[in-house]
């Protein structure tokens, strides 16, 4: 059963070769339903299937709030319901479909992100915190507890830390989230769309065909052994080594100049 977002729930915005999309639920503190999580799968979608897309920056509008994780009043119980005959989460085929993304995704949190939001800061490639950004996961005080996300979470966090949040339902700053690397960076007050917008553009400038094969191999490298993983290794070092964007990244760094990427 499809669940359509109400029509700006979702904004996109482009910007050259970076895609913005950013959640837009304030009366609801951005919270994520089914309609919601469908528009984000969409977007992203649309982006891949975009040549001229290179990044995807996923957000929120206004300054107060990141997200608040799954809409807990969408429909008593909606949030964690399973239905028998088809028992995906929405949550959960949200991150899926992030963590199967070929092109970079940038995370923004300019303020608290609790529960479910903070698969969307583990899933993300580089994720960016204001110094009033705030971290929690509150399930247990609603009586469950972060299954959905977890799996992300402990990818990118040592697990007592992960653990603490988890028990407590406590939150922790941008600053002890930097630490334990559930975020990326701390920006300076005030600087968190300026070094966004930095750091998508230089991500845009590099080979688009570089970034797509490598985080299509990463995934096979961390699961593996050792001699598995230098296997892979040695093969999609050939592979990229074929590619239009291989063959233009030596003659342009022979001949001195900047590379003009084609992206194949």
């Amino acid at each position: 059963m499809t669940h359509p977002a109400a029509a700006n729930d979702l904004v996109v915005l482009n910007s050259g070769a970076v895609r913005t999309l950013l959640i837009n639920r304030p009366a609801r503190r951005h919270a994520i339903n089914a309609g919601l999580a469908g528009a984000i799968v969409a977007a992203v979608d649309a982006a891949e299937a975009d040549p001229h897309c290179r990044v995807i920056v996923l957000g929120s509008t206004g300054e107060t709030v990141f997200s608040a994780g799954a809409d807990l009043e969408q429909r008593p119980g909606a949030a964690f319901a399973v239905d028998a005959a088809d028992p995906r989460n929405f949550i959960a085929s949200l991150l899926r479909r992030l963590a199967a993304l070929r092109l970079p995704l940038l995370v923004r949190v300019q303020g608290p992100a609790y529960g479910g939001a903070l698969g969307l800061v583990a899933v993300a490639d580089v994720a960016l915190a204001a110094p009033a950004a705030t971290f929690a996961l509150p399930e247990v005080k609603v009586g469950t507890f972060p299954l959905m996300i977890a799996p992300l979470l402990l990818r990118v966090m040592p697990e007592r830390a992960f653990m603490k949040l988890c028990l407590t339902g406590q939150p922790i700053g941008a600053d002890e989230a930097a630490r334990v690397h559930l975020v990326t960076e701390v920006t300076a007050d005030g600087a968190l769309d300026a070094r966004v917008a930095e750091l998508a553009a230089a991500i845009a400038a590099n080979s688009p065909t570089a970034i797509r094969l490598g985080k299509q191999a990463l995934p096979r490298l961390r699961g593996a052994d050792l001699d598995a993983a230098l296997s892979h290794a040695e093969l999609m070092s050939v592979v990229l080594s074929r590619t239009e964007d291989g063959a233009e990244g030596r003659r342009a760094f022979a001949e001195k100049r900047a590379p003009q990427w084609t992206g194949r």
